[in-house]
């Protein structure tokens, strides 16, 4: 699960982790994510390369100046003050942490991966089925819905052309 430029030991540390929760994920759309039967066959399988690439974004790539977030809680899924009714019903606590990279590895993943394509139905991150009428509109868009306000439109492009770029190196754009 390489990414180009991220390709160190320190990088595949997480790749069966992420491999493991994605294929979980994938295999239980319905139930992981709270969607109709008819919502799930619009969210594509997600590419634990991917989620990787959203990870060394998310983190800044594990530099030292990544407030080691790639240990802990590498889709900053747990930042404080950023706690809302849908997102406390993910598993990984009730309240917004007070200081960040916190919690669980693999619990964090999940909910990071589950609030991004939540994301991907609209802002408020509820259970899509809430809305029966809602449809995925993408991973660009689901992936831009959950990163920083000031990054949008480009935050999702970025991630995914460090998915799909094989020969070139797509850097770290800092948050």
């Amino acid at each position: 699960m390489t990414i180009k430029g991220f390709d160190s030991d320190r990088y595949n540390e997480h790749d069966q982790i992420i491999i493991d929760i994605v294929n979980d994920i994938n295999a239980n759309k319905e139930t992981v994510y709270g969607v109709t039967k008819e919502q799930a066959t619009g969210i594509p399988d997600l590419d634990p390369r991917l989620v990787k690439a959203w990870m060394i974004q998310e983190t800044g790539g594990r530099a030292k100046d990544s407030k080691d977030a790639w240990e802990i809680d590498p889709l900053q899924i747990k930042v404080p003050g950023d706690c809302g009714r849908w997102k406390s019903k993910l598993g990984i606590g009730s309240s917004a942490p007070a200081s960040e990279n916190t919690g669980e590895l693999k619990k964090n993943i999940r909910a990071g991966i589950i609030w991004m394509v939540r994301k991907g139905f609209g802002f408020s991150g509820q259970p899509p089925k809430n809305r029966v009428a809602a449809t995925f509109d993408g991973l660009s868009t689901a992936l831009n819905r959950y990163g920083p306000k000031k990054k949008r439109p480009f935050y999702g492009e970025q991630i995914i052309k460090r998915f799909t770029n094989r020969k070139e190196i797509v850097p770290i754009e800092k948050k």
